[in-house]
């Protein structure tokens, strides 16, 4: 049975655990539009995917600027765990979400045409008065058609 975009927002909050705020419930429905946003078209899984991604974002934002403290006993939070952790959980979501995304390319190709020696010998526009190094008339160096235009003359 294939799974509904709503139970996948829905099972997000689950599996990150939430805050007792209900900072990631509060915002599903943000977090699902901004992964849909940047990769429209993509799978539900891979939307999954990226929305987890985005709420570990959203955990690491609160994370950090929290404090961890200790007390002279046997009192000890330290958030650097949950963070690593988080981290780590993004390092590996990141990585399954490059493996599911199909391979379409998507841009503009622009076809050129290749240049013959015609081309070369006959330019088809005039040159500019300063060389240009890129040019293929000069074959690599914009001073071999000066050397050869000084030895004839």
């Amino acid at each position: 049975m294939a799974l509904t975009a709503d139970q996948y927002k829905n099972f997000i909050p689950t599996q990150l655990g939430d805050t007792k705020d209900g900072l990631i419930a509060n915002n599903l429905d943000m977090i699902w539009a901004v992964a849909e946003d940047a990769n429209a078209g993509a799978p539900l899984p891979v939307l999954f995917l990226l929305a987890k991604i985005e709420a570990i974002e959203l955990l690491l934002g609160r994370y950090k600027e929290q404090v961890s403290f200790g007390s002279s006993g046997d009192l000890n939070v330290s958030l650097t765990d949950r963070i690593k952790y988080l981290e780590g959980l993004r390092t590996t979501l990141c990585s399954q979400a490059r493996k599911r995304r199909p391979g379409a390319v998507i841009g503009l190709i622009t076809q050129t045409a290749p240049i013959m020696a015609n081309d070369i010998l006959n330019p088809p526009t005039p040159r500019p008065a300063i060389a240009d190094a890129n040019d293929p008339i000069y074959g690599g160096s914009p001073y071999q058609a000066q050397r050869a235009r000084i030895k004839r003359g």
